[in-house]
C-alpha cells in the first residue's frame, strides 16, 4: 500500500537528496576565486547545470542565487505534484509563510506605486500565487480588499480581522503580524489526523524559522 501511494514521491525525494552538494564539494566551491568559477563549478553538477547555463558574463551574485533557487523550487513543485495526502497538505503549509511575505510585499509595493516586475522579482518563488499580480496592479482600496480576502489562498488569515481601511502603508506590518499569528494558531494534527509521532515531526518543521 505504501509503495502504491507514496513510492514514487519517496524515490523522487531520495534522488534529489543524492544530488545535493557534499562537504567535499562545498570545500572545492570555497576555493573558487571568481563568480565565473563558481558558476562553472555549479554547472558541472547534476543539480544546477540547466538553471545556470543561461547566465551571461559578467556574473552577478544575484544571478547565481536566482538560478540555484529556481532549481530547488522546481524540485519542490515536482514533489508537491507527486505527493498524496497528508504529505501534499503538509507541503502546501510550507509555502504559507512565503505567501504571506509576498502578499505584504505586493501591498507595500501597490501603496508606493512600484512596478509589478520590481515587486515580483523580490518575492520568493514559493510565495507566488495566481492572483498576486492582480494585488500589485490594483488601484482601488476596496478592490484590493476583495482581492486579498477572497481571491488569495491567505483569505482565511484575514477574514474578519482586517478592514479595507487597514490596508494602508502605516498598517502593512500590522497586517503581516496578524497573518502570522493566525498561521501559528493552526493545529496541524487535527486537520490531517496524523499519528502522534508524525504530527510532532511535521509541526517541528513548520515552526522552523
Amino acid at each position: 500500500m505504501f509503495n502504491a501511494k507514496h513510492g514514487y514521491a519517496e524515490a523522487y525525494v531520495r534522488g534529489c537528496q543524492m544530488k545535493r552538494l557534499r562537504k567535499q564539494q562545498y570545500a572545492e566551491l570555497a576555493r573558487c576565486e571568481t563568480l565565473e568559477d563558481v558558476k562553472s563549478y555549479l554547472q558541472a553538477t547534476n543539480v544546477y547545470c540547466s538553471s545556470l547555463q543561461h547566465i551571461q558574463n559578467p556574473v552577478q551574485p544575484a544571478n547565481i542565487i536566482f538560478g540555484c533557487r529556481k532549481s530547488l523550487v522546481s524540485e519542490f513543485k515536482s514533489c508537491c505534484e507527486q505527493a498524496a495526502m497528508p504529505l501534499s497538505k503538509f507541503l502546501e503549509y510550507l509555502t504559507y509563510g512565503h505567501m504571506i511575505d509576498s502578499l505584504i510585499l505586493a501591498l507595500s509595493g501597490m501603496l508606493r506605486c512600484r512596478q509589478t516586475e520590481e515587486i515580483l522579482e523580490k518575492c520568493n518563488p514559493l510565495g507566488i500565487f495566481e492572483s498576486l499580480s492582480a494585488v500589485v496592479i490594483s488601484q482601488d482600496i476596496h478592490e484590493l480588499y476583495r482581492l486579498v480576502l477572497v481571491d488569495t489562498p491567505l483569505a482565511k488569515y484575514l477574514n474578519g480581522k482586517v478592514t479595507a481601511q487597514d490596508l494602508n502603508e502605516l498598517n502593512v506590518e500590522l497586517v503581516r503580524n496578524i497573518m502570522y499569528k493566525v498561521e501559528n494558531q493552526l493545529q496541524f494534527k487535527p486537520k490531517l489526523n496524523l499519528e502522534a509521532g508524525i504530527s510532532t515531526g511535521f509541526s517541528q518543521v513548520l515552526q522552523f524559522p
